[in-house]
């Protein structure tokens, strides 16, 4: 398959280092310091310490060591040997870890955002060939972008770290949400007593550091919406390990709200384990979350919205979603008070299922909630936004078959060139007598890789030129950028 996608300079990507890093990078001065402003500490230890993965723009990565120039504006650059990346394998629709062995930087081309259904947007150059499903011949199709094309995701990161457990993904999901650093104190602002002292023990058995808890009541005023009770943690040394995994050039603006700063630490988010993730996730729930129902005539809606007014924990939560494989929507709200903008960021419900059985929050009515919610959720819940895309021959090969199944039938015959992959797969278990058809075996491993999604482009507009960018993968060719789109 034929791969040239030239991204903006702006587009995220997430990198993982290995340890074979260390050894070739001499040669590439440029990609130590690149790595260690990113992360905050000496190459050595980032790479020795955690799992090795750190987010970057395309437009940030080192162009050190020309191999070769195409012409004045096309360069194509040398990357050192341990920079791996999630790719994607079209052939068996499996997800993989690859090495990138070069970078190509363009100057100065014309460009166009792309946009898809479910709103992930990527800006290419306009002459562009993007992964595509082809409804002819079944596979996928480096081609033009044009409306209706269907386009790959991945659901869920493939980069996933081995660091941290789910006691301090909690404790610093509580940070993020309702906590600051003031001098050598950590505070920590909530009404529920059980979220305070929920947050003082995982200091405590997180830590193991000695310090000192001073609790204070504040009234509401004009910068506060309502009455609190915080506490403060104080221990210089305590200070300081709670601090450490917080990159070093991340200062508050003078002058500006705290809250407009709240985040996770990229070290804890982008290199913790699944456990991690689920403690992140716990923490959040327990601060700036709504949990609850809306109440409807015919059914109840549960619903489970995070709100912050910090475009950084927006970013966070956005990230954390996706690595715990949670779609999720972010929408602009009116913000209250000080505040000039605010967020709300809205996990899938069809999603929540399996990652809220696996939670620990201890605030006694969104616990309740929880609880309720998992109680009456009982099997799959029904997912109408998760379609699978077919050629139009296998579409009226699998409608002929189903002539003694007149319900799959209607359910095969409702859209073209797609299905429900819900329904693909009920379909699938009805039909046999196909596995000779290479077609009908791609349809089937498309259905059942629940890591892969698909989106609709539904949006082409023309953007001012700049420069572009391309990896070379080469044992994959494709590879995901930080929305999941594949490349």
């Amino acid at each position: 398959m034929k791969k040239d996608v030239l991204i903006e300079g702006s587009t995220g990507l997430e990198l993982k280092f290995s340890k074979c890093f260390r050894a070739s990078s001499s040669d590439h001065l440029e990609w130590i310091e690149f790595v260690e402003k990113k992360c905050g500490k000496p190459v050595a230890e980032f790479i020795g310490s955690t799992s090795g993965i750190l987010q970057a723009k395309i437009g940030e990565i080192p162009l050190s060591k020309l191999d070769w120039k195409i012409d004045d504006d096309q360069k194509i650059y040398r990357v050192p040997d341990g920079v791996n990346i999630a790719s994607y394998n079209h052939l068996n629709e499996m997800q993989n870890i690859c090495k990138v062995s070069h970078i190509s930087v363009t100057n100065d081309k014309a460009c166009i955002e792309v946009s898809t259904s479910r709103n992930r947007t990527v800006v290419i150059s306009d002459d562009s060939l993007l992964p595509v499903f082809d409804h002819h011949s079944g596979e996928m199709k480096s081609e033009t972008p044009s409306l209706d094309q269907w386009i790959p995701y991945f659901k869920q990161d493939s980069l996933i770290g081995k660091d941290y457990d789910f006691d301090v993904g909690k404790f610093y999901g509580m940070l993020a949400a309702d906590g600051w650093q003031q001098d050598n104190s950590i505070g920590y602002a909530k009404n529920s007593e059980e979220c305070r002292k929920e947050f003082e023990s995982l200091a405590q058995s997180v830590f193991r550091i000695p310090f000192n808890v001073r609790t204070y009541s504040d009234e509401a005023d004009s910068r506060k919406f309502s009455d609190s009770v915080k506490i403060h943690l104080n221990g210089k040394e305590f200070a300081r390990k709670v601090l450490s995994p917080i990159h070093p050039d991340f200062y508050l603006q003078e002058g500006l709200r705290p809250a407009l700063f709240k985040k996770i630490p990229d070290e804890i988010l982008l290199n913790g384990s699944h456990r991690c993730h689920l403690g992140l996730f716990s923490g959040l729930i327990d601060g700036d979350c709504s949990v609850g129902w809306n109440k409807h005539r015919k059914n109840d809606r549960f619903f489970l919205r995070f709100n912050t007014s910090s475009p950084y924990l927006v970013a966070s939560i956005s990230r954390l979603l996706r690595k715990l494989g949670l779609r999720h929507s972010v929408t602009e709200t009116p913000a209250r008070g000080a505040s000039k903008t605010s967020w709300t960021v809205c996990p899938s419900v069809i999603d929540l299922p399996d990652i809220l059985s696996e939670v620990r929050v201890v605030e006694q009515q969104r616990k309740q909630a929880i609880a309720e919610f998992l109680a009456k959720t009982t099997g799959i819940c029904n997912d109408t936004l998760d379609y699978v895309p077919l050629t139009h021959a296998l579409q009226e090969k699998i409608i002929r078959a189903l002539r003694k199944e007149p319900e799959l039938k209607r359910i095969a015959k409702r859209h073209k060139g797609y299905m429900n992959r819900q329904a693909a797969i009920r379909i699938i278990s009805k039909i046999s007598g196909f596995s000779d058809d290479n077609e009908w075996n791609r349809f089937v491993a498309r259905a059942n890789s629940t890591g892969i999604h698909w989106e609709m482009i539904d949006s082409i507009r023309p953007v001012p030129p700049r420069d572009v960018f391309s990896l070379v993968v080469p044992d994959s060719e494709l590879y995901c950028i930080a929305n999941g789109l594949v490349m």
